[in-house]
């Protein structure tokens, strides 16, 4: 597991993501591994769990010499042998990436693969922001235009379900980690309040990715809440929480089109944009057999 660490952090430098997680996803025992080693030195790999290419990467010195398509190659061919008639780069099973960093050797190297982007026109990204300007003015537990914002209590949980399945039930489950209602733990839930009505949450994460960085997510708002100016108001008063704790940075990570425009109104700037890279897969015996059936008709 040493040596799948020390080519990640080799190749995806500035990728941001917990080194707990990054551990754990690395030595899932269900993982499966090609390695390409030149003088038992490690220096290209796949990773893979179930049909996701979890990570996919070859030393700088040792590109363009085909090592990076044999390793894709064979990875295509073991998730065919599995069962599966797609393949995921980073986002799927599990991810260490959303999906693949984009610059053109990037893109390039896969779309001449017959890769796709999966999500159409629609762009995954992560945003980042420097705590060193004014965010806002505004505190917890200040009223703003009748809507107060202070830290959640564990008493808010019923509450707090009943807002977020109306606003994004699939954030619900985060939300119900009882560890996020103690004020003392790396993870706090901020609501926002009307007249005792919770009608928006979202979770503050203190250095879970990175030293002397903080993040904001899973915002959510109550459907007849909305227009109001509250989600953006919590991103708000969120960063601006981490940026009095001292915290100098601001990340949101596998953040995606239309959410930019709310967080770019707390100072977030895209930092990173993801190719959702994946492919069908087809056997080549399944292909001559169909052949054969078309010359027969």
């Amino acid at each position: 597991m040493e040596e799948l660490l020390e080519i990640y952090y080799r190749n995806f430098p500035n990728n941001i993501r917990d080194n707990r997680i990054v551990k754990k996803i690395l030595s899932n025992p269900n993982n499966y591994v090609i390695e390409k080693r030149i003088d038992g030195k490690l220096v290209g790999v796949s990773l893979i769990n179930k049909n996701t290419i979890l990570m996919l990467c070859v030393d700088y010195n040792y590109r363009n010499k085909g090592i990076g398509t044999r390793l894709l190659n064979e990875s295509e061919r073991y998730i065919l042998d599995q069962g599966y008639d797609k393949v995921n780069i980073g986002e799927g099973f599990d991810y260490l990436m959303p999906g693949v960093p984009i610059n053109e050797e990037n893109i390039n190297f896969f779309t001449r693969r017959f890769y796709m982007h999966s999500w159409g026109n629609d762009e995954c990204f992560d945003m980042d922001m420097e705590l060193k300007d004014t965010i806002c003015e505004y505190n917890l537990n200040d009223m703003i235009n009748g809507i107060k914002y202070r830290l959640a209590t564990i008493d808010d949980l019923e509450q707090i379900k009943k807002c977020t399945d109306d606003a994004e039930k699939s954030f619900t489950e985060y939300y119900m980690n009882k560890d996020l209602y103690d004020v003392n733990n790396d993870q706090i839930v901020l609501v926002a309040e009307d007249n005792n009505e919770i009608c928006g949450t979202l979770i503050i994460s203190k250095e879970t990715e990175a030293p002397n960085m903080g993040s904001v997510g899973c915002t959510t708002t109550k459907c007849n809440h909305r227009g109001k100016g509250i989600a953006t108001t919590m991103v708000k008063i969120g960063t601006k929480y981490l940026k009095d704790l001292g915290y100098k940075y601001g990340h949101l990570g596998y953040t995606y089109t239309g959410l930019d425009r709310m967080y770019g109104k707390a100072g977030y700037r895209i930092s990173t944009k993801y190719f959702m890279a994946e492919k069908p897969l087809v056997k080549i015996k399944d292909f001559n057999q169909s052949i054969d059936t078309i010359k027969k008709k």
